[in-house]
């Protein structure tokens, strides 16, 4: 029975009562008048209690003797499908849809005759990001007894604690992480979010994002993670590594299943990550991958040509070569030779106290890795052919004649690097004993 015939039986049904009322007060006496009085009261608080309350952007859902009856909807440019003048089914009469021009129709709304009908109430529960003082606070909400349903869009705040993601791209193992996520829903069937979904609509459908969330971390990489960013606008790339969130999830059948069967839409590009909490584990291995990029975009400023002419010494490649590499790309320059400029360090940690005087003999002004590098260079080549004595007295206060090290485009020889380091081993040697 249409909304509207339901309305006009029930306001002549409600006539005729009060007709027949005013009658038996009009020709009875004292006792029948009391009598009706008493039973227009009842009648009426009756007559109340089957009118409800309907705000804007809400559905209710109407039961008679616990079933399903109908839906009151107020929400304008808004209707449900059955009625429009487009065809519908069963399984869609329900749907929310656009219907510009529609009026709100908010405010007090007939139900029906109590307890003959009812309105359906439920439990909810929610979490959302609220200011509190001015600061983003994650609340949680649990509302029992709801007696409608949101029909606009509305944002959950969900997380997944201690989520294990795919091995790093250096081979290391899986890593573990805290995820925040922000997801968008909207009720677009408000039967099938009562009737199609489990228990509480909202809870069951972020603990089905939720599993689906679990099992995309462990597709991604710990910097997959960690470079995903939130959207405003699809994408429109087609590749799985350029598809955002919210298309991946899309994509999934059970996630589908959500709109198919509860009746709850993910709004456009409505899951989104919201923070990632890296292990301190995996916090100390991108400081140590910071700290290299900051080292590279240093080198050139700070120890340019003594850096050049040590991985020269090392490699064998002319300093030409090694400079217009940095220059092409730093980062991948600083990668490449990072191990050997760390057993520079560690090589220069054993001779400081030697190496200092030399260096800042030959070269005044050297300090941090340069003065290290330096150091090693004029200990490794205390002289073309015949070595300093080993004498600290010596080391420190003889000037050493210049490091043979080809200049410019030259590059050293395998032989050349081979013995560098076979002469800085036995200085390290001498230096010690």
């Amino acid at each position: 029975m249409a909304n509207w015939t339901r309305g006009i039986l029930t306001v002549v049904g409600i006539v005729m009562i009060f007709l027949a009322l005013w009658v038996i007060w009009a020709t009875g006496g004292v006792v029948l008048k009391i009598i009706v009085a008493m039973l227009a009261i009842l009648l009426s608080i009756w007559i109340i209690r089957g009118f409800t309350i309907v705000k804007e952007g809400t559905a209710k859902l109407v039961v008679s003797f616990g079933s399903f009856s109908h839906c009151i909807m107020a929400w304008k440019d808004h209707d449900f499908r059955r009625n429009t003048a487009g065809p519908f089914t069963s399984d869609n009469e329900w749907d929310v849809v656009d219907c510009p021009g529609k009026k709100s129709a908010s405010g007090l709304r007939w139900v029906g005759f109590w307890p003959i009908y009812s309105i359906v109430k439920y439990d909810l529960t929610y979490r959302a990001i609220e200011l509190v003082g001015g600061k983003e606070v994650v609340e949680t909400h649990e509302l029992g007894g709801i007696g409608y349903f949101t029909l606009k869009q509305h944002i959950n705040w969900m997380n997944i604690l201690d989520a294990e993601s795919a091995g790093a791209e250096d081979g290391t193992g899986a890593l573990r992480f805290d995820i925040e996520f922000l997801l968008g829903l909207q009720i677009v069937n408000p039967y099938k979010a009562h009737y199609g979904a489990p228990g509480d609509w909202n809870a069951n459908t972020v603990a089905r994002f939720s599993s689906f969330a679990t099992t995309w971390v462990r597709s991604k990489s710990p910097k997959q993670l960690l470079t995903t960013k939130r959207r405003s606008e699809a994408a429109t790339a087609t590749t799985p590594e350029a598809l955002t969130l919210y298309q991946e999830a899309t994509r999934d059948p059970a996630i589908r299943d959500i709109e198919r069967i509860w009746g709850i839409r993910v709004i456009e590009n409505g899951f989104e990550i919201r923070d990632v909490s890296m292990t301190e584990k995996l916090q100390e291995a991108f400081a140590a991958e910071q700290e290299q990029k900051l080292r590279a975009k240093g080198l050139a400023a700070q120890t340019a040509d003594p850096v050049m002419q040590y991985l020269s010494a090392m490699t064998g490649k002319a300093v030409g070569t090694l400079q217009a590499e940095y220059n092409g790309d730093p980062e991948v320059f600083n990668k490449r030779y990072h191990q050997q400029v760390v057993k520079a360090e560690e090589m220069a940690e054993q001779v400081l106290p030697l190496a200092h005087g030399r260096t800042q003999h030959m070269f005044p002004g050297a300090d941090g890795i340069g003065k290290l590098l330096l150091g090693l260079v004029t200990i490794a080549k205390g002289g073309n052919n015949t070595p300093p004595s080993p004498s600290a007295n010596n080391l420190l206060t003889t000037p050493p004649a210049p490091p043979a090290i080809p200049p410019g485009d030259q590059a050293m020889t395998k032989k050349q690097a081979d013995d560098f380091w076979a002469l800085m081993e036995e200085r390290i040697k001498e230096a010690k004993g």
